[in-house]
C-alpha cells in the first residue's frame, strides 16, 4: 500500500493485509467526508466529482473533489471550497460520560442508604446471584426439614449438624481471598480508566501542538490553520475509534467513521490486521510530513508512543484475566464454606438458618461478583461516550483553532504597556487615563480593584 499525501509533503510504503499492492491518498486539508460513488451513473472515469462534507451534527461545510481514474490508479485532489470560513462543529455543551455535579450530590446523600436497601432486588448483583442464593436456600431449607422432622422421628437417623469451629478457623482465610480478588480487579479497572483519561488528554495535546506549532507558509495568514492539523485531527478520532472497537463487542468501526474518513481511508483501515496501530503509523506519518521543529516532533512522538502503549494495554486486560486457578479455587472455597453454613447454624439458629444462611451468601458472594465483573472493565466503562466526548472535543478545538490565534493576538496587543491597568490607571497624565478608558470598553478586563487586591 503506498500512502500519499494530497499536499505531495511526503509518501511512504505499507502493505496491507492481503499483500497486493493499493494506492492511498490521504486528505490533509480539514476533517472531511467525500461520499461513497458506488451505484451512480452517467459519470466517466475521468469526470468524478462529489461534495466532501464536515463531520458536524448541525451544519456541514462543503468541499470539492476531483478525481483522474486510469488503468493503473485513482489518483484523486481534495480542495476546500472555503478554509479560512470554518464550518459550525460540535456547538453542543460537552458532558462527561460518567458522574455530573448532580449525581455526585446524590452519591454523597444521607439518603442513599435507603434507596440502596429499596432497589436491591433490582441490582446487577442481585440478579446475577439469583440462582446461587435460591442454591443455598434449598440446602438450608433441606437441612431445617431433616433436622426438624427426620431426626426426631427416626432413631437410626443420624444428626448431620456440626459445630462451629471450622467455619471460625476458615473465616479467615476466606476474607483474604476475597480481598485479594477484589483488590486485584480494582488494580485493573483502575488501570483502564487511566488509559482512557490519558487517550483523552493525549488526543486533545496532539491536536494543540499540531495547531499551534505546524509552521504555515507564506500564502497562509496568521489565523488559518495548516491542513494537516485537519488530517491529524481526524485520525486521531479514527484511532480513538478502532481501540474501542478493537477491545468491545457489537461495535461497527466502519459507520462510526464515516462521517471522519474518506471511503478511501476508511478501506485502508479496515484491511489492517490491527486497525489502531495502522492509525497510530498514518499519525506517525503525519508528524513526520508536518513542518515542526526538533522539540516539538519530540513532543509529539511522546504522544503517539503513549498510543500505541495503551494498544497492548487494552488487549493485555482483555487477553490476560487473572489466574484461573486463583478464581476456581476462590469459587471452590465459597461454594463449600457456604454449603455447609446451614449445618452449624441450625443448632442455634432453627429455622433462622434459612434467612441467615441465603443473606450471608449474598454478601460473600456479592463480594466475589463485584471482582469478576470488574476484572474485566472495558465492558462496563462508557467507551461510546468517550469516544464521543473525545471526537467532539478534537473538532471542537480544530473549529476554534483560528479563533483562538485571533484571541491570542488580541491578548497579547491588549498586554502592551501603553494599556496596562497599573501603568495607566490613575497616572496624571490625563491622556493615558483617556487611553485606558478606551481600552477598558473595548477589551473588557477585570475591576481595577481586583488587580489591587491581588497586589
Amino acid at each position: 500500500m503506498r500512502v500519499a499525501f494530497a499536499s505531495n509533503e511526503r509518501s511512504v510504503a505499507a502493505h496491507s493485509r492481503t499483500g497486493t499492492a493499493q494506492s492511498l491518498r490521504i486528505s490533509t486539508n480539514s476533517p472531511c467526508r467525500r461520499p461513497s460513488s458506488r451505484g451512480r451513473s452517467g459519470r466517466g472515469p475521468g469526470d468524478l466529482a462529489a461534495p466532501l462534507t464536515f463531520p458536524t451534527r448541525e451544519r456541514r461545510a462543503s468541499f470539492s473533489i476531483g478525481a483522474v481514474q486510469t488503468d493503473s490508479e485513482l489518483s484523486v485532489t481534495i480542495n476546500p471550497e472555503s478554509w479560512s470560513r470554518p464550518a459550525e462543529a460540535y456547538q453542543t455543551p460537552r458532558q462527561l460520560s460518567e458522574f455530573t455535579f448532580k449525581r455526585w450530590e446524590e452519591h454523597r446523600s444521607s439518603q442513599r442508604y435507603n434507596r440502596h436497601i429499596f432497589q436491591l432486588f433490582g441490582s446487577s448483583i442481585f440478579k446475577q446471584l439469583t440462582n446461587s442464593l435460591l442454591t443455598v436456600g434449598a440446602i438450608a431449607s433441606a437441612v431445617c426439614w431433616y433436622e426438624s422432622q427426620i431426626v426426631p422421628q427416626y432413631d437410626v437417623a443420624p444428626s448431620l449438624l456440626m459445630p462451629t469451629a471450622p467455619f471460625d478457623l476458615t473465616s479467615f482465610a476466606l476474607a483474604l481471598l476475597l480481598v485479594f480478588r477484589t483488590n486485584s480487579s480494582y488494580d485493573r479497572f483502575v488501570e483502564v480508566t487511566t488509559v482512557w483519561s490519558g487517550l483523552g488528554n493525549r488526543a486533545r495535546d496532539t491536536l494543540r501542538q499540531c495547531i499551534s506549532h505546524i509552521k504555515k507558509d507564506d500564502t497562509m495568514s496568521d489565523e488559518e490553520l495548516h491542513p494537516l492539523a485537519g488530517a491529524m485531527c481526524r485520525w486521531v478520532v479514527a484511532y480513538v475509534r478502532a481501540l474501542k472497537c478493537d477491545v468491545s463487542k457489537d461495535s461497527d468501526l466502519r459507520k462510526e467513521l464515516a462521517q471522519v474518513l474518506t471511503d478511501e481511508e476508511a478501506d485502508a483501515l479496515m484491511a489492517a490486521r490491527c486497525r489502531p496501530a495502522f492509525a497510530v503509523s498514518i499519525l506517525t506519518e503525519l508528524g513526520a510530513a508536518a513542518p515542526l521543529n526538533e522539540s516539538h516532533r519530540i513532543r509529539l512522538d511522546e504522544n503517539l508512543t503513549y498510543f500505541e502503549d495503551a494498544v497492548g494495554s487494552c488487549e493485555r486486560i482483555l487477553t490476560q484475566p487473572i489466574p484461573l486457578a486463583y478464581s476456581r479455587h476462590t469459587s471452590r472455597f465459597m461454594v463449600i464454606w457456604l454449603g455447609s453454613l446451614p449445618f452449624g447454624l441450625y443448632s442455634t439458629c432453627g429455622l433462622a438458618t434459612i434467612p441467615i444462611s441465603m443473606v450471608m451468601a449474598f454478601l460473600l458472594l456479592g463480594i466475589d461478583e463485584i471482582g469478576v465483573q470488574i476484572e474485566e472493565p472495558l465492558g462496563l466503562l462508557p467507551l461510546d461516550g468517550l469516544c464521543d466526548e473525545i471526537e467532539g472535543d478534537l473538532f471542537s478545538m480544530l473549529q476554534e483553532g483560528g479563533e483562538v490565534k485571533r484571541t491570542a493576538k488580541l491578548s497579547t496587543a491588549a498586554g502592551s504597556g501603553a494599556y496596562s491597568p497599573l501603568l495607566s490607571y490613575g497616572s496624571e497624565d490625563e491622556a493615558l487615563d483617556s487611553d485606558h478608558r478606551e481600552w477598558q470598553e473595548t477589551v473588557a478586563p477585570r475591576p481595577v480593584s481586583d488587580w489591587f487586591a491581588e497586589k
